[in-house]
């Protein structure tokens, strides 16, 4: 009935919060509904109208499995469209409360964006335009915020992250005059750390749904492990080039 009357109004576009796709963790953050719930809807609306989604990561109870469970979920439906949120807890909530009492930690910055990057290389991969990551800056929400990690440049973060992991362990990208400062990367770490594989090139130009396919699969790679270079690792090197909020 709802997208009955919708559709009858001429509205386009529904945009769904999803949050997460596991029934654990949106069971301890209150959300009043399933993943199944969830999928349904997306299907009954993607039949209809133009489809947005919204995803959270580092939510209460979340481990990076969930997070991947969820892009993949979500990426096969293929929404045209996803917003991405990390979760950071906000004043005079009941998450500030967890946090006060230690029950919620939130994951560490360099677990953030490795949680991110995932979500974002499996919907982009998948042909869903991700058209925010991270949250939008303004003066009250950062007065409000009391803990996780939160930086205005988020989404460039994980964009340059998703790039150094594919240059990492694979060949070179490839683009035009006009689009080559896209792949230099947040603090130009890209350009600093493969400065032979970024390439001027007209008639091939490598795409960044090739680039998240190919990232996606070594994000959470060795992670713990600690070898000399890994997806962690240049996790770790874009939040010491950041201000610590």
């Amino acid at each position: 009935d709802v997208l009955d009357e919708a559709e009858a109004f001429g509205v386009r576009t529904v945009e769904l919060g999803v949050q997460s796709l596991s029934d654990g963790v949106l069971s301890l953050n209150k959300r009043p509904y399933d993943a199944e719930t969830c999928l349904k809807a997306i299907k009954s609306v993607s039949r209809r109208f133009i489809t947005g989604v919204q995803m959270m990561t580092g939510m209460y109870g979340e481990t990076a499995a969930d997070v991947a469970n969820t892009a993949d979920s979500l990426a096969a439906l293929k929404p045209a469209y996803a917003r991405i949120y990390p979760t950071v807890v906000l004043a005079e909530t009941e998450l500030a409360e967890l946090y006060k009492t230690n029950a919620y930690s939130p994951p560490a910055p360099a677990e953030m964006l490795l949680r991110t990057a995932y979500a974002y290389a499996a919907l982009t991969s998948a042909g869903t335009s991700v058209i925010r990551t991270g949250l939008q800056s303004t003066d009250s929400l950062e007065d409000s915020i009391k803990g996780g990690f939160y930086h205005p440049a988020f989404g460039d973060m994980v964009k340059t992250l998703i790039i150094l992991i594919f240059l990492h362990n694979y060949g070179e990208i490839n683009a035009s005059q006009a689009d080559i400062h896209k792949f230099f990367g947040y603090k130009s770490l890209a350009r600093k750390h493969f400065p032979d594989k970024i390439i001027i090139g007209e008639d091939f130009q490598t795409s960044l749904p090739e680039i998240c396919l190919k990232a996606k699969e070594h994000i959470f790679e060795n992670n713990g492990r600690n070898p000399e270079r890994n997806s962690a690792s240049y996790a770790e090197e874009l939040i010491r080039q950041t201000h610590n909020r």
